[in-house]
């Protein structure tokens, strides 16, 4: 089985309704098609409300689409429960706007937490970490330049090098696909295009599908592999940066007529 069949995200057909206090369902998303290939950092763009997050987060699991489906690779992990289901998000890597670092802990600990998914047993339920993924946790701190870090406490960070840290946690899964939900919305400039580079790499190196949402335009132009548009839950162009000009991008954000 090639590289793509097993390490490819793909969302197909997928729909979200929500019922309103009215009781009329309100439609977030419709008819959603989207593949993500190794090696590819895919930008979700599209106004507040258009349904980015819910995409990120039907692909992640965290919320069920009304319709469709979500794989990974041959996998589908729409409707999978329980240990199964477990087993299959441990393919997905995360990484939020805020890191999420425990802030008590130093920076290998935090990325160790990201082989928890591995090991359930006792002592992991009491809070020690696995010893046995120390060498992977600090090959994940290397591979975002952090290695040096390794025994800072996490609050001590700054937020660029507090997102690095994320990534090296999500790449310590082991995943096939990273997803980032606005990975560097609270970020100055200088860190925001490090750690968009850092994805980027991630993504061409490790050849993980790597899906993420921007308000950055300008980033998601310099760093993506596709823009992905997105206008009241449809999808209005998938296209490589260079082939989407300024009035498509605008298009995104103008509100249409009444």
């Amino acid at each position: 089985m090639s590289e793509t069949t097993n390490r490819s995200l793909l969302l197909h057909g997928v729909t979200k309704s929500y019922e309103t206090a009215t009781g009329a369902p309100k439609t977030v998303l419709d008819g959603i098609d989207l593949r993500v290939e190794p090696g590819e950092l895919v930008v979700l763009l599209g106004a507040n409300g258009s349904g980015k997050s819910t995409t990120l987060k039907i692909a992640s699991g965290m919320i069920p689409p009304s319709t469709g489906d979500v794989r990974i690779g041959q996998t589908d992990i729409t409707r999978m429960r329980g240990e199964t289901r477990r087993q299959s998000r441990m393919k997905l890597g995360m990484v939020f706007q805020d890191a999420r670092l425990i802030r008590r802990r130093s920076v290998l600990s935090n990325v160790l937490c990201g082989t928890l998914g591995r090991h359930q047993n006792i002592a992991t339920m009491l809070g020690f970490l696995p010893r046995s993924e120390r060498p992977l946790a600090m090959s994940c701190l290397d591979r975002v330049g952090l290695g040096a870090l390794a025994g800072q406490r996490a609050s001590t960070l700054s937020g660029g090098q507090a997102q690095r840290v994320s990534v090296a946690r999500a790449l310590a899964q082991k995943p096939s696909v990273i997803l980032a939900d606005e990975p560097v919305a609270s970020l100055d400039p200088e860190s925001a295009e490090e750690v968009m580079t850092l994805l980027a790499t991630v993504a061409r190196n490790e050849r993980l599908a790597v899906l993420c949402v921007l308000h950055q335009i300008d980033l998601a132009r310099r760093h993506a592999t596709r823009l992905v548009g997105l206008k009241k839950g449809h999808i209005l162009f998938d296209l490589p940066p260079s082939a989407v000009n300024d009035a498509m991008i605008a298009t995104l954000y103008t509100r249409d007529a009444a």
